[in-house]
């Protein structure tokens, strides 16, 4: 109920007094016994919240295995990421020949949060091999490409000679069948080769065979760091068994490293018979001063080249045996990289690393790429025997040929085709001349 007052004036004759009366409006708000105004809208209810949202995305979609040699493996990595609001899971479905899930951790994975799903792929013939596939997480679908070429042949640039200046250079390589035999007989018509993808004309350019193979000078560098300490043991029975197989007319030396050269405790360039094998051996399980905890790595392989430069044999070589992690008190102060691969380059030496423990092998890698060696990476008991043979074959069951490269170009992909249609090809990167 609501009340209202007003004003009311009587007006009475004149000569009379004058009064104010009130007036009490009384007006029915509703409620009460049912006589109220019940005319006013309810209160509409909440819509329901949106069903949480489920999205992802996988980088890279296609995996380009590139061409791989009948019988070796190797891996490639999607990452998927969970973009949306559901907790995910993602199943592979069957995958096409060739290729195979090696790791999948993509289980439970919360909103925000990456994993990875690692494919290998092993060509079983020298063919081009395909996958393309649908993966369904809950509604969404992610599309995925498998690519991957089957090699007949295994081809490996492994040094690279080059003389400066003029840019002509000697392009030593290896080329094994899938079996692991050499392959032999060779011919330039077998080869096509490519300077920045351009053909280089191979006629009347003798293909060297060095089956009978001149001398080696080759130096082993032996990361002797504290992070390697657990890896020691198969180094030096490993490296026993590479210096036991090198021949009387070499020259060898081993070198071992910590924040310095340990030079009291290595071993200088001695001929590879059998007193200079017995020095190199007493030197390899012999003492090794170091109480730093720094690692001088490409300082230390610096050093290393400057001996192998004063070797007046033609082919020369680095081996070096490391984590890769370069750690000086103090940079400025210590070669670098680009030092090692310079000076290497300058004086026509192939380094060869090899990565143990927590490396990283991007640098290493391209210690390797970029000197004309091979790299390989954490290699157990038996495969770091096979590195080391893989490193001997190159002195030995390996061509070369002498290609002018007068434009300076940066790379060189070699092509080789054998009389039953095997086929294979190695790219590397080309020494700079100072």
């Amino acid at each position: 109920m609501s009340i209202k007052f007003q004003d009311v004036q009587a007006v009475f004759p004149r000569g009379s007094f004058t009064a104010c009366a009130l007036t009490l409006f009384l007006t029915a708000c509703g409620g009460g016994g049912g006589g109220g105004n019940n005319n006013q809208p309810a209160a509409a209810a909440p819509p329901p919240p949106p069903p949480p949202v489920t999205s992802v995305a996988v980088a890279p979609a296609t995996l380009d295995f590139g061409k791989v040699v009948i019988g070796d493996t190797v891996g490639g990595t999607a990452v998927v990421s969970n973009t949306g609001e559901t907790t995910i899971s993602v199943v592979l479905p069957a995958l096409g020949d060739g290729f195979a899930e090696a790791a999948n951790d993509c289980v439970d994975v919360a909103p925000d949060e990456d994993c990875s799903v690692t494919i290998e792929f092993t060509p079983t013939e020298q063919i081009a091999y395909v996958s393309n596939f649908t993966v369904t997480v809950d509604t969404e679908e992610l599309d995925l490409s498998l690519t991957g070429e089957g090699q007949g042949l295994n081809v490996e640039i492994a040094s690279i000679d080059q003389t400066c200046p003029g840019g002509d250079f000697d392009a030593g390589f290896i080329v094994t069948r899938s079996n692991g035999t050499t392959a032999s007989n060779l011919r330039t018509d077998n080869l096509t080769a490519y300077l920045d993808g351009v053909e280089v004309d191979l006629t009347g350019v003798v293909l060297e065979d060095l089956s009978d193979r001149v001398p080696v000078a080759v130096a082993v560098v032996l990361d002797q760091s504290g992070s390697l300490d657990g890896s020691y043991d198969l180094l030096t029975d490993a490296t026993s068994i590479f210096i036991d197989s090198l021949e009387d007319i070499d020259r060898a030396a081993l070198y071992k490293f910590g924040s310095e050269i340990d030079f009291a405790n290595s071993q200088e360039f001695v001929d590879a018979d059998v007193p200079g094998k017995d020095a190199l051996d007493a030197a390899l399980y012999g003492d090794f001063n170091e109480s730093a905890s720094n690692s001088k790595v490409w300082d230390s392989a610096f050093r290393v080249a400057i001996e192998i430069a004063d070797e007046i044999i033609e082919r020369r070589y680095l081996i070096l045996l490391t984590d890769g992690l370069d750690n000086p008190f103090d940079p400025a102060t210590s070669r670098s990289l680009d030092d090692l691969i310079a000076i290497l380059n300058e004086n026509a030496i192939s380094a060869f690393p090899i990565g143990f423990g927590d490396v990283d092998p991007g640098p290493l890698q391209r210690l390797a790429d970029e000197t004309g060696g091979l790299f390989f990476s954490d290699p157990d008991a038996d495969t770091l025997n096979e590195a080391f043979e893989q490193i001997s074959s190159t002195f030995s069951d390996r061509y070369y040929i002498e290609i002018a490269n007068p434009g300076g170009a940066a790379e060189l992909l070699l092509n080789v085709i054998d009389d039953v249609g095997r086929e294979g090809e190695d790219t590397v990167s080309l020494p700079t001349c100072p």
